[in-house]
Formats: C-alpha cells, structure tokens, sequence
C-alpha cells in the first residue's frame, strides 16, 4: 500500500549573466515531520519533456545546473511514496 506522501520543494533560481544558464537548487523535506527526504529521485521537466534527473542528498538537498532559463516541471518521487510533480 503507498503512502500519501506531502512534501515541500523549495527551490531557488538563479543565473549567470555571460551564459544566460540557470541553476535550479531546492530541498526536499518531508511536510508532517520536517525531515529531509534521502536519496529521493528528483526529476527536471521543459513541456513534458524529460530534461535532468538526479537524487536528493544526505541534508534532502539537490541540485540541477546548466539549464537554460524557462518554465519547468519538478517530479519527486520515493519507494512507497506518492510521486509529487510541480
């Protein structure tokens, strides 16, 4: 049986002027108990569109870099736990 699973993604853009690259960095934390999420899988969407993929670490955290700027997708998913997308 999963688990209904809240959780909050918080994250922070920010850019570099000579590459116009952005870097989209958050932390995963679970809502009811405020723990960090561990090795969540944390996926980059742009129009549906698989981008970057990575995992939470130890602290919750991620981070993706490199990206261009635009509007994107932020999927979270955890064994057992509902996957969240945003």
């Amino acid at each position: 049986m999963i688990k209904n699973f809240t959780f909050f993604i918080l994250f922070l853009f920010t850019s570099g002027a000579v590459f116009s690259q952005t870097t989209i960095q958050g932390e995963i934390k679970d809502e009811a108990t405020g723990d960090a999420v561990l090795f969540a899988t944390v996926a980059l969407y742009k129009n549906d569109v698989l981008m970057q993929g990575t995992e939470s670490d130890f602290d919750g955290n991620y981070s993706f870099s490199d990206i261009d700027p635009g509007t994107y997708d932020i999927e979270v998913s955890f064994i057992g736990l509902q996957t969240q997308r945003l």
